[in-house]
């Protein structure tokens, strides 16, 4: 399966017995994170650990004389498979600790095998079907139509988080064959999908929380794949897949099309997207989830590291909310515009790089939800400076440690300095 690079000396059983403590080291991170009795105490110390592992691993990989030294790639591949399936039963095996969007997944499911429209009504309007045991069940449905369908599915194969976590590892194992066939087609060591296989954050986020947004990381790297493959039909429906799963990726489409070379090019591209969305919409129209989005945003508590450091300044002063969102979205979207209408930032640059836009709306916006940072990784990953890695993680440890109202002041303060070394380092070291 992998294309690891060889040489002629003897197994290096040292290199691999780093492999194999690093391995280590996330997994009882896992453990202590979702297996101990008393797993809420150390849940934030728990995925600290964690990803201190990955970050291990990441070294491994991007270390030049280490990557030379990996003379006995089956073995290597051993281990990578070995503790890629050990983690994937743990996450999947686990309680729900923290996370309950599945929640909604579910009932939308048995709203659509009830013959009912998902948009069209609250989910206190049907507490026959369980609608008044779901999370904000005053509000409208906000899942675009592909992730309602696969809503329905789920519900059809039994209903459970089980059957959805399940459904999940079809986006996990296809996006890690795609990945490392991203790797290959870029030339890049194919020990690299270790990367994906043991990325904490699809590990934690997309298999043990079972967010919708694995399946959407999915159809971007898809997306990526076949844009730089210069087969741009596919690519086009792998982006209206995206933005069927969730609308965010539609921002991409734009940035796409000023890369294109020729008009004819950007038309058919633009038809296969913009056609393949509406198409998608027209099974459930005229209701939408537009309407929803706008009252969830209103509703919405945010965890951002620059919405927390501008709200509650370290106890030092307090800021209407509502003023830091709008503040922190206009100069978002105002420097994604520059970055791509004035700088042109990405027009010579391969399609991977544009999902360093969804970095930047992130940090920009109020949420800090990590799931969201599922749609950067492939980007971090292979293009990113590694102080990007330390952010995602120290924002994922912030988010948590608010839900189990912990003081987080200085991992707050921490993820706000690895923040400006990273976006620092990465202008210096020209990495992408």
């Amino acid at each position: 399966m992998f294309a690891f690079t060889t040489n002629n000396q003897p197994p290096s059983y040292f290199n691999a017995a780093l492999w194999l403590v690093s391995a280590s080291v996330i997994a009882l991170g896992f453990y202590l994170l979702l297996w101990h009795p008393n797993a809420l105490a150390y849940h934030v110390q728990a995925l600290a650990i964690t990803w201190a592992g990955f970050l291990i691993v990441s070294g491994f990989c991007k270390t030049r004389g280490f990557n030379s030294a990996l003379d006995s790639p089956w073995l290597l591949g051993a281990i990578i498979l070995i503790f890629a399936l050990l983690f994937r039963v743990q996450v999947i095996s686990a309680s729900p600790f923290l996370a309950d969007d599945y929640l909604r997944y579910l009932f939308d499911g048995k709203l659509i095998l009830a013959g009912i429209n998902p948009y069209a009504v609250t989910p206190l309007s049907v507490p026959e079907l369980g609608g008044a045991d779901i999370p904000k069940a005053d509000i409208k449905t906000i899942y675009p139509p592909l992730a309602e369908g696969l809503f329905a599915i789920s519900s059809w194969l039994g209903g459970s988080l089980w059957h959805w976590r399940l459904l999940n590892l079809i986006p996990d194992l296809l996006g890690a064959a795609v990945f490392y066939r991203y790797l290959i087609h870029r030339r890049l060591p194919g020990h690299w999908v270790v990367l994906w296989l043991w990325n904490p954050l699809i590990l934690k986020e997309g298999l043990h929380a079972a967010h919708l947004d694995i399946w959407t990381l999915f159809t971007v790297m898809l997306f990526v794949y076949w844009a730089e493959k210069k087969k741009l039909s596919l690519a086009a429906l792998a982006l209206a897949a995206a933005v069927l799963l969730k609308l965010m990726p539609l921002i991409l489409l734009p940035v796409w099309l000023m890369q294109l070379p020729n008009r004819r090019d950007r038309l058919i591209t633009a038809g296969l997207t913009l056609g393949g969305i509406l198409l998608g919409f027209s099974w459930f129209l005229p209701w939408h989830p537009f309407g929803n989005i706008a009252v969830f945003l209103q509703h919405i508590q945010g965890y951002g590291v620059l919405f927390k450091v501008l709200g509650q300044g370290f106890g030092v002063w307090q800021l209407d909310s509502e003023w830091i969102k709008w503040l922190l979205t206009s100069v978002g979207g105002a420097l994604a515009l520059y970055w791509v209408f004035i700088l042109k930032r990405y027009q010579a640059q391969p399609t991977l790089r544009l999902l360093e836009l969804f970095l930047l709306l992130y940090v920009f916006s109020s949420m800090g939800f990590p799931w969201y940072l599922l749609l950067v990784l492939p980007w971090v990953l292979i293009q990113g400076h590694w102080l990007w890695l330390v952010f995602i993680a120290l924002s994922e440890l912030v988010f948590y440690s608010y839900q189990l109202d912990r003081q987080s002041n200085l991992l707050t303060a921490a993820a706000l300095l690895a923040l400006l070394l990273a976006a620092y380092q990465q202008k210096v070291n020209r990495y992408v």
